[in-house]
């Protein structure tokens, strides 16, 4: 399994929050582009592919409407778990594990 991060869109300025003690908040999106390829003995290799995004604000920044806020390490351990069902949900749907 590979995972690779690519910058996102910004919105807000990451030089202004710190001069304003946070009042002009930032947000930032970090995209997760993950790449699995699974081989089952002689059959062709499975190839998978997931795209996934960590949406990160500082100082007084409310966020995109309708999403849950998270503790950084817990959001990280959610796309992580969110990437693993998907490889085995994928991988079983495509019989890929049978022999």
């Amino acid at each position: 399994m590979t995972i690779n991060d690519y910058p996102g869109p910004k919105s807000g300025s990451a030089y202004a929050t710190g001069p304003t003690f946070g009042l002009a908040g930032t947000e930032v999106t970090d995209k997760y582009y993950c790449e699995v390829q699974y081989k089952l003995g002689d059959r062709e290799p499975v190839t998978l592919a997931y795209e996934r995004a960590l949406i990160s604000t500082i100082g007084v920044s409310p966020g995109p409407p309708g999403l849950t806020p998270y503790p950084l390490t817990t959001a990280v351990d959610m796309m992580y778990d969110q990437l693993a069902w998907s490889v085995m949900r994928d991988l079983s749907a495509r019989h890929a594990t049978e022999q």
